[in-house]
C-alpha cells in the first residue's frame, strides 16, 4: 500500500524482531522490502534498532514505556512481612520462556511461592513445572487488573531463553514491576543497561535462585521508592513526546 493513499510519509514501527516460528521464511525477504520502501523505521530497543539500520538508516529508538499512574495507584510503600516470599510472572508462556532456569529455582526455592499468570502458549511449561507443590498457574487476566496483581509479589521475574530473537526484546513488563516497587531478576537474554541499578540480571556466577533470595532479603521501603522513581521517567508520557518529536523533525 505504500504510495498509493497519497501518504505524506510512511513510518514503519518495529516493536520485536520477526521470526521464522510463526511466518515462515518468507517474512524475512517481506520485511527487507518494506525497511527498503519505508521513510523512517521506529524500533523499541537499541539491538533492533542497530540490525534494521543495516538497511535503512533513518532508525530512531523509542522504547516500551508504562501507563505509570495507572500502576503508582499500586505502588508498594514497604516490603511485604510473610514467611512464604512470593515470586511472581505476569504475561504470556510462550517459547521465549526458560523452563530449566525457572524449574531449577524452583526445586531450589520450597519455601517461596511461584505463580505464573497469563496466556499458555507452551503447554511444557506447565507440565514441567505445576508438579511442585511451590507452584501454581493462573488464566490471563484483564489489563486494568495487572497493576493491583504486580503489587502482590516480593519479586517478579522475566525469564526469557537468552538467544537470538530475545536479544531484541525491551520488555513492556519490566517498567510495570517497577513502577509498583517490585524486584526484577531476569535471564540475560537483551541488553539493557539502563536498568543496571534496579534489577538483577542472572548471569555464571549469580543463578536465579542466589538473585531471588538476594532481592528478598535486602529489599527496603527506601528501593522500593527507587524502583517506583525509576519507572516513572520511563511512563508512556514521556514515549509519546519523543515518539511526536521524531516525526515532526521527519515530515
Amino acid at each position: 500500500c505504500i504510495g498509493k493513499l497519497n501518504e505524506a510519509s510512511n513510518i514503519y514501527y518495529c516493536y520485536d524482531a520477526v521470526e521464522s516460528r510463526h511466518f515462515g521464511e518468507r517474512i524475512f525477504d517481506v520485511e527487507n522490502e518494506l525497511l527498503h520502501k519505508t521513510d523512517m523505521v521506529i524500533t523499541t530497543s537499541d539491538s533492533l534498532k542497530n540490525l534494521k539500520n543495516q538497511i535503512n538508516s533513518n532508525c530512531y529508538v523509542v522504547k516500551n514505556g508504562v501507563d505509570f499512574p495507572q500502576f503508582n495507584k499500586y505502588s508498594k510503600k514497604e516490603i511485604y512481612k510473610r514467611d512464604n516470599k512470593l515470586v511472581g510472572y505476569i504475561g504470556s508462556l510462550d517459547f521465549r520462556f526458560d523452563i530449566d532456569c525457572v524449574e531449577k529455582a524452583v526445586k531450589a526455592l520450597p519455601e517461596y511461592k511461584f505463580e505464573f499468570t497469563g496466556d499458555l502458549r507452551n503447554y511444557h511449561i506447565k507440565e514441567r513445572l505445576e508438579i511442585y507443590p511451590n507452584v501454581q498457574f493462573f488464566p490471563p487476566i484483564l489489563a486494568n487488573d495487572v497493576p493491583k496483581l504486580l503489587a502482590t509479589y516480593d519479586v517478579g521475574i522475566i525469564p526469557y531463553l537468552a538467544n537470538e530473537a530475545n536479544k531484541n526484546i525491551y520488555p513492556l513488563k519490566i517498567n510495570e514491576y517497577l513502577a509498583v516497587g517490585v524486584p526484577v531478576v531476569m535471564t540475560p537474554f537483551a541488553k539493557l543497561d539502563e536498568f543496571n541499578k534496579v534489577i538483577s540480571v542472572i548471569s555464571e556466577s549469580k543463578s536465579m535462585e542466589l538473585l531471588l533470595k538476594e532481592e528478598i532479603e535486602n529489599d527496603s521501603s527506601e528501593r522500593i521508592a527507587l524502583r517506583v522513581e525509576f519507572a516513572k521517567s520511563n511512563s508512556w508520557d514521556s514515549r509519546a513526546a519523543l515518539f511526536s518529536s521524531i516525526i515532526s523533525s521527519n515530515i
